[in-house]
């Protein structure tokens, strides 16, 4: 036990005699330990997203994409809620199935308004998801649309300490009795939500008016549908059986029966269980890339620091070779010197462990933020985080020690103690070469990766949309307000100072819902798809949507349409002048179209363009757009005239720039992570050429006093160990640049709207690299240009 002690008391004496060693070492370890610590919860949290639930490959989610859609097929999270009803009544093999929709709704509590995340469901989610209630019956409450279940941080924030069963809650003015409270969910549940109401309480709470077309018309993708399979049933059997449900309908005339992509006819339905849900399920395209790269990048950068570590503490082996042929002189055997250099090794990884769970603790809050999961942090220190990070250090300590350990063993006692220390053999410099290559290259990979995904960003977040949003301020309005009150909000708001005009659209573009799909055609030619936007006339000024030929829309035309250019064609015009004055079917109507419009992008950079209608309607639920000189001090003004019209609701008013910047928030997110974890892989592999560059400097140290002697000039010194590094580094460029090129044109594939700076992105990453050796090897370079030679040709 005393030797052990003495052992690791000796570790400690060397890194505190060699400080700048120390910190480099321990530091480089502790960065990539950290990012190892906070991307294993981050990656375990996204993984398990969906197996919150018992058995997760029996808990399924009901997927359709839209066979009419010719330009694009994705599946879709959403489905007809008419499914439970045609799955119950045909005696599907089910053991649970609920409808589930979301919203923002606003709630009153005495004198207080709050707005709450809800969740409409039926009684069967109790057996989909393990839901904990703290007090009261959840399946009861589901069962009685006066009813609400409360999570218990919702309960809290709403009535504070007092129990919250029996407390009545207003919502939209219908009064609902708390009957639960819940537990609260997981970290990154499936659904996330304040509250849950019975399914059936929509049309009092939400004064929904398409419910009843929601919960029976097979054509409206009105909001998820989950399932649980009974036991031996299977996906393929259900999924048959929905597609002949499906055919019995009357909506089946109305589309394709079959369409086929690459010559294979594709399905309109699909089952997905909760075991796969979080990476292949709709919407969920980009997390199987995004957890591998999370990973890849954590193997990189604790790859770096380790390699780091190896070749810095090989430099310090050499320079101890008189330690070490002293202690073999004295007895020690080979075994002792190799446990003695594990043991070294060990302590290093331990601070540097120590050191990266405080990095992890500090940085897991903002981390989690980012990537919209406040509670990360939570899962940062539990389950097999822990254990799994104590095996993984005495893994490190052992694996980085050994090549240090080699090294020490080959060493000869009697030329060591003479003074003539033995070199590094030829085997072990190609090695520690190799080592340095792999370090460029990962910090060139990463770099340009990181390039194109932030420009890729860019590109995706400043493309042309046809529309413009400058001093555009979006005010949602409630979905059960009366036409009396949104046209007093509406006219006050257009008396108030700078704001010149304000108009009203079912929704806006970049939200992801902005108008609906529907067919149009021509007399006697097939349909085509095409978006409706319904807004009030002024809508398009609004925007800046260009009229290209013909009239706008006024207040009270019916029956007429604006069609943009791609619709156009998509309707079989040859030219502005064949379209304008022609009626089309549109949304079930005949319509006259009154003009063209130029094209914009409401879809998101990921999906192809594809053509749009606009319609006008003087009288619509939905939301205000307001052009103001000043947006913030108008949407100051709104807030103080709200109370007024909706006193028991929330006012939700930003920027329409902001909702358009939130389609890409997970982009930039994956941007941000690649673009830190390029920086860290840059910053290691500049402990690797400062590693390098010591190393160089000691081995070179007599040919550069003997050149130093015969006249040769600074710059010749320090080309003697550039061309070291360039060589290295050309190298690393070959491996780096096309692997960077293939990962960006891969990720970029995802993108319709693509950056043309790759090249550039490529260039930039090289250059980067490029100046992070010159820095990380400056002063090894300027210690060998300051070495005297009378006392280096004494040592």
């Amino acid at each position: 036990m005393f030797h052990h002690i003495k052992k690791f008391h000796i570790a400690a004496r060397q890194l505190a005699a060699e400080p700048g060693y120390s910190l480099v070492v321990i530091l480089g370890l502790a960065i990539a330990l950290a990012a190892c610590l906070l991307i294993a919860p981050l990656v375990s949290v996204i993984v398990n997203q969906g197996r919150e639930v018992a058995e997760p490959e029996r808990v399924v989610q009901i997927e359709r994409r839209d066979l009419r859609n010719h330009y694009q097929t994705p599946w879709h999270s959403e489905s007809p809620y008419v499914l439970r009803s045609a799955l119950k009544q045909a005696g599907a093999p089910l053991s649970a199935i609920s409808r589930y929709r979301d919203d923002e709704v606003s709630v009153r509590v005495d004198q207080q308004v709050f707005k709450l995340k809800t969740a409409y469901v039926d009684p069967d989610l109790t057996e989909i998801f393990a839901l904990k209630s703290l007090s009261g019956d959840l399946r009861a409450v589901l069962a009685r649309p006066g009813e609400v279940a409360l999570f218990a941080d919702a309960a809290k924030r709403l009535f504070g300490e007092q129990p919250a069963i029996g407390k009545v809650i207003s919502m939209n003015g219908y009064r609902l009795t708390v009957g639960a409270v819940l537990a609260p969910l997981p970290v990154r549940s499936t659904f996330e939500g304040d509250a849950l109401l019975s399914f059936e309480s929509l049309p009092n709470t939400q004064g929904w008016p398409y419910y009843q077309d929601a919960i029976r018309h097979w054509g409206l993708n009105a909001g998820t549908v989950w399932a649980r399979l009974a036991t031996g049933a299977s996906t393929t059997s259900i999924e048959a059986l929905i597609a002949d449900q499906f055919a019995r309908s009357d909506y089946a005339a109305k589309t394709p029966q079959e369409v086929k992509v690459d010559g294979k006819p594709i399905k309109q339905f699909r089952l997905i269980d909760f075991a796969h849900l979080a990476l292949d399920g709709a919407g969920n395209e980009g997390q199987r890339r995004l957890v591998w790269s999370l990973i890849a990048a954590a193997g990189v950068m604790l790859l770096l620091a380790s390699i780091n570590y190896v070749n810095l503490s090989t430099v310090r082996t050499l320079k101890r070779q008189r330690e070490i042929g002293l202690r073999k002189s004295l007895g020690a055997s080979a075994g002792q010197i190799v446990t003695q250099f594990i043991v070294e090794s060990t302590l290093v990884v331990a601070l540097a462990s120590v050191l990266a769970l405080l990095l992890a603790w500090l940085l897991a809050p903002i981390l989690g933020e980012m990537m919209e999961i406040p509670r990360l942090a939570d899962a940062l220190f539990t389950g097999w985080q822990m254990p799994a990070m104590l095996g993984l250090a005495l893994l490190l300590g052992v694996v980085t020690g050994l090549y240090p350990a080699w090294i020490a063993i080959g060493t000869r006692s009697s030329e060591a103690l003479a003074g003539r220390g033995q070199e590094e053999s030829q085997g072990g410099r190609q090695l520690r070469r190799a080592l340095t290559v792999v370090q460029f290259t990962a910090a060139i990979t990463l770099s340009a990766t990181a390039l194109v995904v932030v420009l890729q960003a860019r590109a995706a977040s400043h493309q042309d949309l046809g529309f413009h949003t400058d001093g555009l301020l979006a005010v949602d309005t409630p979905d059960t307000a009366k036409q009396e009150q949104l046209s007093a909000l509406r006219n006050a708001i257009a008396g108030l100072a700078g704001v010149q005009s304000v108009s009203v659209a079912l929704d806006l573009p970049g939200r992801g819902r902005h108008g609906r799909h529907t067919s149009a055609s021509q007399s006697g030619q097939a349909p085509i798809e095409v978006q409706i936007v319904i807004a009030t006339p002024d809508y398009l000024a609004q925007y800046r949507i260009p009229l290209l030929a013909g009239q706008k829309l006024t207040d009270g035309e019916e029956k007429a349409l604006l069609i943009d250019e791609m619709a156009m064609r998509a309707l079989g015009f040859t030219s502005v002048d064949a379209a304008l004055g022609q009626t089309i079917t549109a949304n079930g109507d005949q319509s006259i179209i009154r003009g063209i419009v130029g094209n914009t992008r409401l879809e998101s950079a990921r999906e192809p363009m594809g053509p749009k209608i606009y319609v006008a309607k003087r009288k619509l639920n939905g939301v205000f757009t307001v052009q103001t000189n000043a947006v913030e001090v108008t949407r100051r003004q709104i807030e103080a005239l709200w109370p007024r019209y909706f006193p028991d609701d929330v006012s939700i008013i930003a920027p329409v720039q902001q909702y358009i910047d939130e389609r890409y928030a997970d982009v930039r997110n994956f941007g941000l992570l690649i673009g830190t974890a390029s920086l860290v892989a840059l910053l290691l592999a500049g402990f690797g050429v400062y590693a390098l560059a010591a190393y160089t400097v000691r081995r070179k140290t007599r040919e550069i006093v003997l050149r130093k002697l015969y006249g040769a000039p600074s710059s010749a010194i320090a080309g003697l160990l550039g061309r070291e590094f360039a060589a290295l580094l050309l190298l690393a460029a070959l491996i780096g640049l096309p692997l960077a090129a293939m990962l960006s044109q891969h990720y970029q594939a995802d993108f319709v709207v693509q950056t043309s700076y790759l090249g550039w992105a490529l260039l930039a990453a090289l250059l980067i690299t490029c100046a992070m050796g010159v820095v990380a090897g400056l002063r090894h370079t300027l210690a060998a240009l300051a070495i005297r030679p009378q006392l280096a040709l004494q040592g």
